[in-house]
């Protein structure tokens, strides 16, 4: 079983709020041809259940494995919540593969895969006198994005009230920054920063909903409640700003030079 790196979980939470772990090292599978290791089984906050793949590198294998958990999940999803003892049996469980280092060539075959029940994160550390941390970027989207079509489709089935308080936030939203996206999904709409989520809204029955991504749920409820959730959503994007920038020094810094070897007898 793959050890966690420190810090982990705490980053997961961000990308998948109120995470839970409920089991480890589950083997999901019948016959011997189609069993495959997941390393972490967790329930979010709105009870769907992950299940968590941890490795090096997406090889060839590591493909194939991840079709056939996919394939496995989603027919016989039920089983595993039984199993943990947890997670929404009526859902598929998502799946998480977590990859050390993701060249463009397996991105580009993973976004072939790329659903609801996938997130695809890679792994990136940042390391300092002061500190050590770790940090999972997404590489995939999470969620096929839906065209500009299906967003106003998803507002158009609220009242006008509710309506104009989510047009409102959307709106603040995108004074933030211009690269803050917004993308619909099945169950309401999601804004992102290069692909990292901020904050989503659901809108299904009863009042709006907005999780900020490793936050908290707050309803949006009334116009006040616009101005606590845009503090959240600020914050959110500050902090993943800030990481992205300390990445991008972490990868322009040079490489130290390996020392000469010594010449052999």
């Amino acid at each position: 079983m793959t050890r966690p790196p420190e810090g982990l979980f705490d980053r997961l939470r961000e990308i998948l709020p109120g995470f839970t772990l409920l089991d480890e090292g589950v083997t999901v599978g019948g016959d011997l041809a189609a069993q495959v290791r997941v390393d972490w089984v967790g329930r979010t906050a709105e009870g769907e259940l992950a299940a968590i793949r941890h490795i090096p590198a997406a090889d060839a294998q590591t493909l194939t494995e991840l079709l056939d958990l996919l394939a496995l999940l989603r027919s016989h999803g039920s089983l595993l919540a039984r199993h943990v003892g947890g997670g929404n049996p009526s859902r598929p469980p998502k799946v998480v593969l977590i990859v050390d280092a993701l060249d463009e060539q397996a991105a580009r075959r993973l976004s072939v895969l790329e659903g609801d029940d996938l997130r695809v994160l890679e792994v990136r550390a940042i390391q300092s006198r002061r500190r050590s941390c770790t940090y999972l970027v997404p590489r995939l989207s999470g969620g096929t994005p839906l065209p500009t079509q299906a967003i106003e489709e998803r507002l158009s089935e609220l009242d006008l009230v509710l309506r104009r308080r989510v047009d409102a936030l959307s709106d603040r939203l995108r004074r933030v920054d211009e690269e803050l996206t917004v993308a619909a999904l099945e169950e309401g709409l999601e804004w992102r920063w290069r692909g990292r989520p901020i904050c989503s809204v659901s809108l299904g029955d009863g009042t709006p909903e907005v999780t900020v991504a490793g936050r908290e749920t707050r309803g949006l409820g009334d116009d006040d409640s616009i101005e606590g959730i845009l503090d959240l959503a600020i914050a959110r994007w500050l902090e993943v700003s800030e990481e992205s920038e300390g990445l991008d020094e972490t990868a322009r810094m040079p490489r130290p030079l390996q020392p000469p070897r010594a010449p052999r007898d």
